[in-house]
């Protein structure tokens, strides 16, 4: 079946049923097809069906108003586990692009980060394991509104720390207020990191320093130079958006 969908300026016949075959994922010769006009402005095609397990829709898109620079065309994965009635309700899970699968409210939280040029969705990698233990979350918001966390295990993050600070130069700034264990460690409440490029800055000059002397590396664990350089992307989001940062501990 064909069908004509206006593509910016120009106008294309799409095949929708040869098109499924450019899908990530297998789609069946008995899905349903839908073709729409969105009223926010895209063009869409949609294929629906249904195995012993879940509901599948795979939604290929154009490039939707207010989307990043640089996102084109998308696909969109989401299989449903259908609800049985009373407190058992539907539950919708999407595909990434590593194969794997995520909750709505996750997914949700991606297009958020995305939102604002932030490229990877699982934040917890550097606390997986050490689950129940003490843990430092860093989290970023953008006009009041959470964008994205990070989770670190404390003993990652204050090993980090402790290397940063050194005997030549004074403590400021976020290395200050780690050396005194007050902030984050004594507030219930989220502590705003005060000045987000001097966090930037301490963190950088550190790694300049693992760079030149590589031998430092092997003094600490061996995921501390992957932590470093994914708390400065975290920062250097932060501030390229205007937001702010704040940090908690927490168990």
């Amino acid at each position: 079946m064909q069908y004509t969908i206006e593509i910016g300026v120009r106008v294309s016949i799409i095949d929708s049923e040869s098109f499924s075959k450019r899908s990530p994922v297998k789609i069946p010769e008995n899905a349903k097809i839908k073709v729409q006009s969105k009223p926010a402005g895209y063009e869409q095609i949609s294929y629906n069906w249904r195995d012993t397990n879940y509901k599948y829709e795979i939604r290929w898109h154009i490039r939707t108003p207010g989307a990043p620079e640089g996102l084109g065309n998308t696909w969109v994965i989401r299989r449903t586990i259908p609800g049985t009635g009373g407190n058992t309700k539907p539950a919708n899970h999407y595909l990434l692009d590593d194969n794997t699968w995520v909750t709505e409210g996750e997914w949700r939280n991606a297009i958020k980060a995305r939102k604002y040029g932030i490229p990877t969705l699982r934040e917890s990698g550097f606390y997986e394991g050490f689950e129940g233990e003490e843990v430092i979350d860093l989290i970023y918001k953008k006009d009041g509104e959470e964008i994205r966390r990070l989770e670190i295990w404390e003993e990652y993050f204050s090993t980090l720390l402790n290397e940063m600070i050194t005997e030549e130069t004074e403590a400021e700034g976020l290395l200050y207020v780690y050396s005194v264990y007050e902030g984050w460690y004594e507030d219930e409440n989220l502590w705003k990191i005060p000045d987000i490029t001097q966090a930037i800055t301490q963190f950088k000059n550190y790694e300049k320093k693992l760079m030149i002397n590589k031998k430092e590396i092997y003094k600490i664990w061996p995921e501390i130079p992957k932590i470093l350089e994914r708390i400065l992307k975290f920062l250097e989001e932060a501030r390229k958006n205007n937001g702010e940062v704040g940090m908690a501990t927490k168990i």
